[in-house]
């Protein structure tokens, strides 16, 4: 008998988005970036890179 879920981990599950970018994409301009961080404190948020190309967080 399996263990529960045990297929989560086998790599058979639906693309993401990140399926729509290619492996040598570079940021640009105006994209936007999601960040999440959690753990011992939580951030959540959208960022847009800058004129210059910077994306501070």
């Amino acid at each position: 008998m399996r263990p529960f879920a045990s297929n989560l981990f086998e790599g058979r599950f639906a693309g993401t988005f990140s399926d729509m970018t290619s492996a040598d994409y570079i940021l640009a301009p105006g994209d936007r970036v999601v960040v999440r961080v959690w753990g011992a404190r939580s951030y959540d948020d959208v960022l847009v890179v800058d004129q210059q190309g910077n994306l501070f967080l």
